[in-house]
Order: structure tokens, then sequence, then C-alpha cells
């Protein structure tokens, strides 16, 4: 499973997209993707491209926090979903934010990072590193 998330390249993880619609016109500049960057970005990361997962998510041994923005009610579902399916799992929802929910709530989303890093580094355990070109 790690290799499926490793073999794309970082221009495909920021450009945008990843399922879930097209972003907002002010999330694209924001990013400094553009069309080009969002053409890619679906191409490669789009949810209906991806092998689904959700069979192996039992095998994942680190603690995940899964951040959805309340108004981005897909994801929303999505992140409940993969912390009742991932052993150390849980969600957090952003209120008043959609998609975007480090671009639009940075502050909260930072303090989620932060204490999600923090509860992590305390019980000892971490992801397997990746190193993205």
């Amino acid at each position: 499973m790690h290799s499926r998330f490793t073999r794309g390249s970082s221009a495909n993880m920021v450009a945008g997209g990843g399922g879930g619609g097209v972003p907002e016109p002010g999330t694209l500049a924001l990013l400094g993707a553009g069309l080009a960057g969002l053409a890619c970005s679906l191409r490669g990361m789009d949810a209906g491209t991806m092998e689904p997962v959700w069979n192996e998510l039992g095998q994942v041994t680190f603690p995940c926090t899964f951040v959805a923005g309340q108004q981005d009610h897909g994801y929303v579902a999505s992140a409940r979903r993969l912390a009742a399916t991932v052993p150390n799992g849980k969600f957090e929802i952003v209120p008043r934010a959609g998609h975007a929910v480090h671009l639009e709530r940075p502050d909260a989303f930072a303090r989620l990072l932060a204490s999600h890093l923090a509860a992590a580094t305390a019980t000892g355990v971490s992801a397997p590193s990746s190193t993205f070109d």
C-alpha cells in the first residue's frame, strides 16, 4: 500500500483536486497550479483513477488523523469511515471550511496537525518516511 502513495510525483500531490470535485478557482490560484496543474492532478490523483485500498487499511500501524471541512460532506463521510477502519484512527471536522481546510482555515489545520504529531510522537510510533522529488 505504501508504494501506491509514493510512486507519484510531488507535482501531482500538490496540484489540487484529489477527488471530491474541481477545486475553487481561488484554491488553484493559491496553489499556483493553473489549468495544467489541475489537469495533471485529475489524471493522476482523482479518486476514480486510484485503486481502492479499504481492505488494506487495517494493516496501518501508526496513528492517523483524518481531517475534513464541515462543508465538504463527502469528505466528512470519508474521514469518519477511515477513522473507523484504521487502527488508532480518528477524525476531525473543521467548522466553516470546505474541501481545502489547510487553505481556508490554516490556523485550525495547524493546531490539528500539531496535536496529531505530538500524540504520535508520544506513542513512539512513526509512519514510514517517503521522499518526493
